[in-house]
């Protein structure tokens, strides 16, 4: 396999989709307020890279506007680690000029420099808070992640690149904000998660990675209200708190989770379905591509490099 400037090798063979499906085992829940849980179990091999939350305090890496003028669709990535790194959809950063959110999962190699598609969370802020963005430990809520999601699929599949429709996105945090009754002077979804801060974290024991465990889906009623893949367990146990945050940042109407056995239904009916197609390509900024389908009311995009999947989120069309 050739390798592009500061990418690393993966040992892992070529992505078949459906065999790559083919090995997660849904496996034990566990309810978390009105969600019920559902473990994904995986290869206990897989790729390494470093996450947001690791390449951003050791100053190696950082993330800036694109200018001094700046552009609300884009921030500049520029990466120092010693393996690639994993920009996870939907993940928020802060600071710069305003809140932005991470349109798709993408990699970035060490020694890179790249333009990374975004979208504002922010709406009511456009000046400085000094150069650089810091990470947040959250995604955005599960619902405008699903819907950025659909829109991203959408857009590729016309040609359009990695864009989440920025009014859309500034839509869902309004809506969001209204829900939970929050107040935000500048319309950020970082000032509504604060209220639900302290709940998210009393909720994300029940979160905790089992061995081998390589994702997790969320169930509320009688759909998928959120589903990530990692490409390794290593990867995974690294990146969970963040999924789970965003999860449990969410309003959701139903009291009680649902029973175990209609969570696994409809986990493995996604995952089946996912298995029937042969998801289409794009090219990505940093290095790999993105791989993203819509098959019956399941939406998915992620991101490989060298033929191995680093992360893919899937979303649900039902409503929850």
């Amino acid at each position: 396999m050739k390798l592009q400037k500061g990418a690393t090798a993966v040992e892992e063979k070529p992505l078949e989709w459906a065999e790559w499906l083919s090995v997660l085992r849904p496996t034990t829940t566990v309810a978390s307020g009105p969600l019920r849980l559902v473990r994904l179990m995986g290869d206990q091999r897989g790729p390494e890279a470093e996450l947001l939350d690791e390449a951003l305090p050791t100053g190696r890496t950082s993330i800036t506007e694109v200018s001094a003028a700046g552009v609300v669709a884009l921030v500049r990535v520029t990466h120092g680690g010693t393996r690639p790194l994993l920009l996870v959809d939907g993940e928020q950063i802060i600071g710069a000029k305003q809140n932005r959110i991470m349109n798709a999962s993408l990699l970035v190699a060490a020694g890179q420099s790249v333009e990374v598609p975004v979208s504002c969370v922010e709406r009511g802020r456009w000046r400085s808070k000094g150069v650089f963005f810091e990470s947040s430990d959250t995604t955005v809520t599960a619902s405008a992640r699903a819907a950025k999601l659909r829109r991203l699929q959408v857009s590729l599949a016309r040609g359009r690149g990695h864009d989440g429709d920025q009014g859309a996105v500034w839509r869902d945090v309004d809506e969001y904000l209204t829900r939970i009754g929050a107040s935000s002077e500048s319309a950020a979804f970082d000032d509504g998660f604060r209220d639900r801060r302290g709940y998210a974290e009393s909720m994300l024991m029940a979160f905790e990675p089992g061995l081998g465990q390589v994702g997790m889906a969320a169930v509320c009623g009688a759909s998928i209200v959120g589903l990530d893949l990692f490409g390794s367990p290593s990867l995974y146990a690294r990146g969970w708190r963040k999924i789970g945050r965003g999860l449990m940042a969410e309003w959701y109407d139903q009291s009680e989770a649902p029973t175990e056995a209609d969570a696994l239904g409809l986990v493995r009916a996604a995952l089946q379905a996912m298995a029937t197609c042969k998801p289409a390509r794009a090219s990505a900024p940093g290095i790999g591509q993105t791989v993203h389908a819509s098959v019956e009311d399941v939406t998915f995009s992620g991101v490989i490099y060298g033929e191995v999947l680093y992360h893919v989120a899937v979303a649900q069309c039902t409503e929850h």
